[in-house]
């Protein structure tokens, strides 16, 4: 029975084992502020090649300045209400000092019976190219109809002063010193 509930543990652990290494998101764990757990989508995410080249590192210096605040104010949050963080954008700097967006959501935990925080980020760098994509296409959709719209409106007035100097030189004597400026100005318009 023994053997039986021993195979059975490692079974699951194996399991559990393989559906966080299979994840496509980065699975981080960190307790007193240190990185204590990541999966190789972690390490991936981060710059390393393996992820105990994080362990024991600061959580809070893989976070870029300007997210810092967020973060710590969730980390907090989480901690205090013992309650789930909601999936929220945030930067993290890589290993290499490059920055990449991510969606980061997180839940606090005992995890050896230390008070924990366990870290799910989505890298979401080509949602974001799409999004700004999808951003200045707009804008030069509503770019064009601007233009077109003025140039209906600047057409609308050469129609007027068109038909008003033809009308001039219709009134004029063809012999007139005056007609071949208008008929310059009626081809120029």
């Amino acid at each position: 029975e023994r053997k039986q509930a021993e195979e059975a543990l490692r079974e699951s652990e194996e399991r559990y084992r393989g559906l966080v290494e299979l994840s496509p998101d980065a699975i981080f764990i960190h307790t007193g502020g240190k990185l204590i757990f990541a999966n190789s989508q972690g390490a991936k995410l981060l710059g390393v090649d393996r992820p105990e080249n994080i362990y024991g590192r600061e959580a809070l210096d893989f976070v870029h300045p300007d997210s810092l605040e967020l973060v710590k104010q969730r980390i907090a949050k989480a901690f205090q209400s013992g309650e789930p963080n909601p999936p929220a954008e945030e930067m993290l700097v890589r290993a290499d000092g490059s920055q990449v967006p991510v969606e980061m959501a997180s839940v606090p935990f005992k995890y050896q019976g230390e008070n924990a925080l366990l870290a799910i980020a989505r890298d979401i760098t080509e949602r974001k190219r799409m999004q700004e994509e999808l951003l200045k296409g707009q804008k030069l959709e509503s770019l064009g109809l601007l233009a077109g719209g003025i140039a209906h409106d600047f057409n609308n007035i050469l129609t007027v002063i068109v038909g008003n100097l033809s009308i001039a030189r219709l009134q004029l004597d063809p012999s007139h010193k005056i007609v071949n400026r208008l008929d310059l100005c009626e081809k120029a318009a």
